[in-house]
C-alpha cells in the first residue's frame, strides 16, 4: 500500500537525515517561483486571489494613497482604495487598477463565476467603479460587483438599504450556478425589503448571476460580531465567525463562554441550517479563514488565546495566543486539530485545501514556534522580526505536519490568502514591512523592500513534493531458515528500511513480518511504502493409516495435504494409480505386489521450500485357492495368477446370467491374461479348473 509523503525529518531518523542532508542542502520542498510587491505609501492590503481559466492570477484589496508610477492618472482623495491587480501564470505583473473615491473602499472577496469575476466590498459615501456609481449613508456599506477579465466593471449594487452598516462581506461560488454572499451588519439594515430584527449580526444570502439577492437569513449577534469567511461546493455552504455574548442561529442560541467564541454553520444549498460547531475559550477566540472541500470536509484557521474547548478536544496555548487549525468531516464530526505557539502571540491566518486530501495552513510567530512533527519532535522556526514573521505549513489527511516554509523579515508579515492549483502550484499574498528575505527555486536569496508602511507581497511556489511517492515492491515469502536482503529497485536521494534498517543499506530479514520503506528524493521529501514478508509453513501430508487387502482387490486412497502443491503418488512396488495424480486415487496392485504380500505408498508434496513425504503400508492377504485375480476391477484386461505348485489346466467364462463368452479355454499354466475390452461393463465369472478342483472368480468391468 502506498503512504503520504513526509517532508520535515523526525528525530527518530536522525542519522539518515544528517548522513544525506549534505546531498540535497538548501533544496526546498516549497520551492519559491516568483516574488511580487504591489502598494503605495501607506497601508495596503490584500483580500482575495483567483486563478483564471487561461492560468493568470488576479488579487484584490485596497490601497492606501495612489500608485507610484500610475500611468492611469487617477490620483487619491481618501486614505483607502479598491484595487485589483492582473499577472501571468508566472506571476509577472500584467496590470493593476485603482478606483478612487471620497471615502474609504475596498475589495474583500473575489470568485470567479462563468466568463466574470464577482467582487464584493465595503465602501463609505460613495463608491465609483469605472462608470457606475453607488452611495451609501452609514459608516461603511456593502456592495457587489462584477468585472470582466479587462478589468473593467460591468455592473454595481449596494447590498443594503443606504442607512445599512456593513462590517465586512464575502462571497463564495462554485460552478454549478450557486453564488452565496455573507456579512455582518452593525446597524439595523434592510436587505432585499427583508429588516434585520437585531442591530448587530450575521447574514447570509443566494445571489444570481444579474447581483440580485434572494431571501436573506439574519442571525443576531450581540456585541461585536466578526465574520472568519465563507464557503461553498456544490451540496453545501459553509460560513464561521466569531461573537460575544449570544449568537442565534434558527432555533439554536449560543452563549459565549469568555470574550469571544467562534462558530462553525453548516447549510445545505436552499440554506436550510444542518450542523453548528463550536469554539469556545474563557478568554478570546478568532477564525480568520474557512475552506469546504469537495468531499464536504471543513477547515478552519484561526487563533485562541489561553486555552479552548472544541468537541472533545481541550487546547491548551504555550504563551499569549496561539494559532489553531482545525478539520471537520461532512456529517460536522472533527477529524483533527493542531495548535502552534510561543511565548508571543502567534495567529492562524489562512486554510486552503490541497489535491490529495491535504491542507496548507499560513500563520505569523513573534518568537521561537515549537510545531510538533509526525512522530513527536518539535520543528522550530525562528523569527527574523520583534513584530513577527509569517510560515505556510502543510498537514495531511490526519492533521500530521509534513512541510513548513518560513517567510523571515526584518518587521511584521503574514499570509492571508493561499490559493492551490490543480498543478500543485500554491499562490500566497499578504503583507509585510519594511524587507521581507526571500530564497528561489534557484537557491538565490534576495530580499524586497516595502515602500509604504504596509505593502502586497505576492508568492508563486511549486510543491515538490506533491505525487511523490514510492514503491518498496511486491510482497515476499521467506523459506523456514533462509535469509533475503530488502532493497529498493528505484533511485533515491536516500533509504531507509524502518524500523532497524541503516541509512542507504539493503536489510537482511529472516522473520516475517511488515517493513517500511523511507525514501527521500533530491527536493528532501519523504515518502514511506510497506511490503510485508510471509513465512512460508513447511507442508503437512497424510497418506492414510496402514491397511490390508484381499488379493486382486484395489485401493482406494484419499490422502490430505496442507500448505503445499502439486501431491503426487508412489509406490514400493510397480502397481499403478488411476489417476496418476491428486490426493484422491486408486492403486492396483501387480502381480509382484501380491506375490510379495505387502507395499508400500507414498504421498509426496512441496512448495517454494522444501518436500515432504508420508506413506502407509498394504499387507495383502494370502489367496484361499491360490488364485489372484487383478486389476480387479478392470477397465479391459484381467490376469489370473496360480501360486500352487500346480498349474491352472482351463478356464471358463460366463457372464453374471449364465451366458457363456468363452468355455474350456485350456491354459496349461500359471497364468492367464484375458482382455474384455469388447464386453460390456458388468460382472464376469471366471471358472478356473486346476488338478485341485474347479474354483470361480468375480470379476467387474469398468
Amino acid at each position: 500500500m502506498k503512504s503520504t509523503i513526509r517532508y520535515r525529518f523526525s528525530a527518530l531518523l536522525a542519522v539518515l537525515v544528517i548522513i544525506l542532508l549534505p546531498m540535497f542542502g538548501s533544496s526546498q520542498q516549497l520551492s519559491m517561483l516568483k516574488a511580487e510587491r504591489f502598494g503605495g505609501p501607506g497601508w495596503d492590503f490584500v483580500n482575495g486571489v483567483i486563478r483564471q481559466n487561461n492560468g493568470d492570477y488576479i488579487y484584490c484589496g485596497s490601497i492606501s494613497d495612489n500608485l507610484p508610477g500610475d500611468t492611469l492618472g487617477l490620483f487619491a482623495t481618501s486614505n483607502i482604495n479598491a484595487w485589483v491587480a492582473f499577472t501571468d501564470s508566472l506571476g509577472n505583473i500584467i496590470r493593476q487598477k485603482e478606483y478612487n473615491n471620497k471615502g474609504f473602499d475596498t475589495f474583500t472577496s473575489m470568485v470567479a463565476f462563468g466568463n466574470n469575476i464577482f467582487l464584493t466590498g465595503i465602501f463609505q459615501d460613495t463608491l465609483s467603479l469605472d462608470s457606475i456609481t453607488i452611495s451609501g449613508m452609514a459608516h461603511s456599506s456593502g456592495f457587489i460587483a462584477i468585472m470582466n477579465p479587462q478589468g473593467i466593471v460591468l455592473n454595481t449594487k449596494p447590498v443594503s438599504n443606504p442607512r445599512g452598516c456593513i462590517s465586512n462581506i464575502r462571497l463564495a461560488g462554485t460552478h454549478s450556478d450557486n453564488l452565496y454572499l455573507a456579512g455582518t451588519y452593525c446597524d439595523t439594515i434592510t436587505i432585499e425589503n427583508v429588516q434585520s430584527t437585531s442591530k448587530s449580526g450575521f447574514f447570509i444570502t443566494r445571489l444570481d448571476t444579474e447581483l440580485n439577492i434572494q431571501a436573506p437569513l439574519f442571525f443576531p449577534a450581540e456585541g461585536n460580531p466578526r465574520l472568519g469567511g465563507l464557503s461553498c461546493n456544490d451540496s453545501s455552504v459553509v460560513i464561521a465567525g466569531v461573537f460575544s455574548d449570544t449568537l442565534s442561529l434558527a432555533d439554536t442560541t449560543l452563549i459565549s463562554l469568555g470574550k469571544s467564541d467562534a462558530f462553525v454553520a453548516w447549510f445545505n444549498q436552499n440554506l436550510e441550517l444542518q450542523h453548528i460547531g463550536l469554539i469556545s475559550s474563557p478568554e478570546e477566540v478568532e477564525i480568520k479563514s474557512v475552506a469546504l472541500t469537495k468531499q464536504n470536509q471543513t477547515a478552519v484557521a484561526g487563533s485562541f488565546k489561553g486555552s479552548a474547548i472544541l468537541a472533545d478536544s481541550i487546547l491548551t496555548g504555550k504563551g499569549g495566543v496561539d494559532l489553531l487549525a482545525a478539520v471537520w468531516d461532512s456529517t460536522g464530526k472533527l477529524q483533527w486539530v493542531n495548535t502552534a505557539g510561543s511565548i508571543g502571540n502567534d495567529y492562524g491566518w489562512a486554510i486552503a485545501p490541497g489535491n490529495e486530501g491535504d491542507f496548507f495552513v499560513s500563520g505569523s510567530f513573534t518568537h521561537v514556534l515549537a510545531i510538533p512533527g509526525e512522530n513527536g519532535e518539535m520543528i522550530e522556526l525562528q523569527p527574523e522580526g520583534f513584530f513577527g514573521n509569517t510560515f505556510i505549513a502543510k498537514y495531511d489527511h490526519r492533521g500530521i505536519l509534513k512541510a513548513t516554509f518560513n517567510l523571515p523579515g526584518t518587521s511584521e508579515d503574514f499570509v492571508s490568502e493561499l490559493l492551490i492549483n490543480t498543478d500543485n502550484t500554491l499562490a500566497a499574498a499578504g503583507n509585510f514591512f519594511e524587507t521581507l528575505l526571500l530564497t528561489a527555486y534557484d537557491s538565490v536569496s534576495y530580499t524586497m523592500e516595502s515602500t509604504g508602511s504596509k505593502d502586497i507581497f505576492t508568492l508563486l511556489f511549486k510543491d515538490m513534493c506533491a505525487g511523490y511517492t514510492i514503491d518498496a515492491g511486491p510482497d515476499l515469502y521467506l523459506c523456514p531458515g533462509e535469509t533475503i536482503m530488502l532493497e529498493p529497485d528505484f533511485t533515491s536521494s536516500g533509504f531507509k528500511w524502518l524500523p532497524d534498517g541503516l541509512p542507504n543499506t539493503p536489510l537482511e530479514v529472516t522473520q516475517h513480518g511488515s517493513y517500511t520503506l523511507m525514501a527521500m528524493n533530491a527536493y528532501g521529501c519523504i515518502a514511506y511504502d510497506t511490503l510485508h514478508v510471509e513465512l512460508i509453513p513447511i507442508p503437512l501430508v497424510f497418506a492414510g493409516n496402514d491397511t490390508i487387502v484381499q488379493p486382486g482387490s484395489p485401493l482406494v486412497l484419499a490422502g490430505a495435504m496442507e500448505s503445499g502443491q502439486s501431491p503426487a503418488w508412489t509406490t514400493s512396488g510397480d502397481g499403478y494409480f488411476s489417476p496418476s495424480s491428486g490426493l484422491q486415487t486408486t492403486y492396483y496392485f501387480s502381480n509382484n505386489d501380491i506375490s510379495n504380500q505387502s507395499v508400500w505408498l507414498i504421498l509426496t508434496a512441496g512448495n517454494e521450500c522444501i518436500s515432504v513425504s508420508d506413506s502407509l503400508k498394504v499387507d495383502i492377504l494370502t489367496d484361499d485357492d491360490g488364485i489372484t485375480a487383478f486389476p480387479n476391477p478392470t477397465s479391459n484386461m484381467v490376469t489370473l495368477v496360480r501360486e500352487e505348485i500346480l498349474p491352472i489346466q482351463n478356464i471358463t467364462i460366463t457372464k453374471q446370467t449364465g451366458f457363456v463368452l468363452e468355455q474350456n479355454i485350456p491354459v496349461n499354466n500359471f497364468e492367464f491374461t484375458y482382455n474384455l475390452q469388447n464386453q460390456p461393463p458388468g460382472t464376469y465369472l471366471f471358472y478356473i479348473t486346476t488338478n485341485a478342483g474347479t474354483s470361480c472368480k468375480v470379476i467387474n468391468k469398468l
